[in-house]
């Protein structure tokens, strides 16, 4: 019988602790991840040829945040059709602000559960 191989997850935030941990969690469930601190990092990540199945995407972060980020991939048609989920405690004005660019939202901290659902229906 063949292994499948994991579904690749890229997971954009400038903390590491949180990075290993959500590594960590998918890990478990099945799939693997590459971190990245910063929307910068994600978009070399990307440009180098890296396709995940799914970002996670911080919005508060130093350097390239996430709307900035968000802009970036959506006007690339490589990286356009890769799904995104926001994960972020960024103030609600300042993620409906940037609405158009965001998807899904889960709050920090995080609720498991929903984030795995909504990984769930976006990673088929």
């Amino acid at each position: 019988m063949a292994r499948s191989i994991p579904k690749k997850i890229l997971i954009v935030d400038d903390s590491p602790d949180l990075c290993e941990v959500m590594a960590a969690l998918f890990e478990l469930h099945g799939y693997s991840s590459v971190c990245a601190n910063d929307g910068g990092a994600a978009l070399k990540l990307l440009h180098d040829g890296l396709r995940p199945a799914l970002i996670l995407l911080d919005w508060m972060m130093p350097e390239v945040d996430g709307a900035a980020f968000r802009r970036a991939q959506l006007a690339d048609p490589e990286l356009a059709d890769i799904p995104v989920i926001v994960v972020s405690a960024a103030p609600v004005e300042a993620l409906r602000e940037g609405a158009p660019l965001v998807p899904s939202i889960v709050r920090k901290p995080v609720d498991v559960d929903l984030l795995f659902s909504l990984v769930a229906a976006h990673v088929r």
